[in-house]
């Protein structure tokens, strides 16, 4: 990066700023969305850790849950955290 570009950035980066602080003035959240969560990563474990590979295939109970998704795997495997525990997700192919 040359050096000719630094202040052309720096001045979006103030701007984009702006733009945000404008936004919070206006609403709660500059960037609502709408999903809603319904459990917590901490009771899934609380209620689900004991359990066996085996005995999780066969639940279907559905939960929703927020976080961040740390790291993904190729395979189909991820690894999801909040900022009480942490889970490891897998999405099982239908059979």
């Amino acid at each position: 990066m040359s050096q000719e570009q630094l202040p052309d950035e720096n001045a979006q980066v103030l701007e984009r700023r702006t733009k945000l602080s404008e936004l919070r003035l206006r609403a709660p959240t500059a960037f609502p969305n709408h999903f809603k969560r319904d459990t917590l990563i901490s009771y899934l474990l609380k209620h689900y850790a004991d359990k066996t590979k085996e005995a999780l295939v066969n639940e279907t109970t559905e939960f929703k849950i927020a976080g961040r998704l740390m790291l993904k795997r190729v395979m189909g495997k991820a690894t999801k955290e909040s900022n009480t525990a942490s889970i490891l997700l897998q999405r099982l192919s239908p059979t």
